[in-house]
């Protein structure tokens, strides 16, 4: 099944090349990897599962050059795949990979929520922040056709 993006399920079977597929509206694609740009908000919790059922993965970005394309398709902020809710300060993405201290794409004086601000947001500016994992969201999925 696929998710159209305007809250309906397809059941076509999808043949054909990332072109093919990341053409549809809400897909994108840069480098090797194919991205789907929910309009709907969610839980952070509820945008990983969507993510899942897709066989993909809630965002996560993994260079300059990706954090500039992601930039270009966002609306407004959206989930990333990391979180801190294990051990404070700890970073983790959704597949249990634990995010340098040093990585470069957090905002000046983020993440600064403490144990209130468990789940990363990206901005449209492309800068992470900590947000509390409750909030509605919009989210991207990111996968490997």
């Amino acid at each position: 099944m696929l998710y159209t993006g305007n809250r309906e399920w397809s059941r076509w079977v999808v043949h054909g090349s990332k072109d093919d597929v990341c053409s549809r509206s809400c897909w994108t694609h840069f480098g090797k990897s194919c991205y789907f740009y929910s309009k709907t908000v969610s839980s952070w919790e509820k945008a990983q599962h969507f993510c899942s059922v897709l066989g993909m993965q809630l965002l996560e970005v993994d260079s300059p050059e990706e954090k500039d394309h992601i930039r270009t398709i966002l609306q407004t902020s959206s989930w990333l795949s990391i979180r801190d809710e294990e051990v404070e300060g700890t970073w983790k993405r959704a597949n249990g990979t634990i995010l340098p201290r040093e990585s470069s794409f957090w905002h000046r004086n983020e993440p600064n929520g403490g144990h209130q601000e468990n789940c990363a947001v990206v901005r449209e500016d492309g800068e992470w922040y900590d947000y509390p994992c409750t909030s509605q969201l919009p989210w991207v999925c990111k996968g490997h056709p």
